[in-house]
């Protein structure tokens, strides 16, 4: 059956991932991060930070704030500072490097290759802290798998990786060598890999949406679709919800 209008579906997806909660305490700076709402977070955590300017766990939070603002400047502040207050927060790394990478992704040549060192070395840091902390892994691959040789990047750096998630994160290795498939032009390999993620996940949206994005990059449009019936119907958290909206809000943008 086909999906509907996929803009519709857009709206729907959105309107879900970001109705709060009725709930009637005043929402915590997490809460208010989950619903999108980056402002009233930032001013949340600003209150909070004035009484406890020592608290790690709010700087990262109000770096991830003003990363969802795009400041990226006062976020990487935010996060850096919750890093020298906790140097051994695996957590910590991973976001200090998630910021500067947005910020690199809109830097200039120089700038960007300076960030990119960065970011590897925040990734890295991340990863050595706590190796069973697979979204550091994962982040950290696809660097590996995106970056060219001269800032650290490199495909077996890249395999390696996956080699090391397989027995913890299955689904994210699959995901991994997916990507590496794909670089390859090795696109049968790569939607085999797909779906290999999908089953290892239990058929979480995140891979489904995953397929559908691989889908749309070749161009094949009626299994994308069908992709996209299943992130719709699937178990999702927010994140994805707010993922699958984008993607299809692109979508429609794109097609004739």
């Amino acid at each position: 059956m086909p999906i509907p209008n996929t803009m519709h579906v857009a709206i729907w997806l959105l309107a879900l991932a970001l109705t709060p909660p009725v709930s009637a305490a005043e929402p915590s700076p997490d809460r208010l991060l989950a619903e999108g709402r980056a402002d009233a977070a930032i001013a949340s955590l600003q209150n909070k930070l004035s009484g406890t300017p020592s608290d790690a766990q709010a700087h990262n939070l109000l770096c991830r704030a003003y990363l969802m603002a795009g400041n990226w400047d006062a976020g990487i502040a935010a996060c850096q500072k919750a890093v020298s207050l906790e140097p051994g927060n695996s957590h910590y790394h991973l976001w200090l490097g998630r910021i500067y990478g947005e910020k690199a992704d809109r830097a200039n040549f120089l700038s960007a290759a300076s960030l990119a060192g960065k970011v590897r070395n925040e990734f890295e840091a991340a990863v050595r802290l706590d190796p069973k902390n697979m979204e550091a892994r994962s982040d950290l691959a696809d660097f590996y798998l995106e970056a060219p040789g001269i800032v650290g990047g490199g495909k077996d750096k890249a395999e390696a990786q996956a080699q090391q998630m397989a027995s913890l994160d299955p689904a994210g290795a699959n995901l991994l060598r997916a990507k590496l498939a794909e670089k390859r032009d090795d696109f049968v390999e790569a939607e085999k890999q797909y779906r290999a993620a999908i089953q290892a996940s239990g058929g979480k949206a995140g891979t489904w949406l995953s397929l559908a994005q691989f889908y749309r990059r070749r161009e094949r449009f009626d299994p994308m679709e069908d992709a996209i019936q299943h992130v719709v119907s699937a178990e999702r958290g927010q994140h994805v919800l707010l993922a699958a909206a984008d993607f299809l809000v692109r979508i429609k943008r794109d097609l004739p």
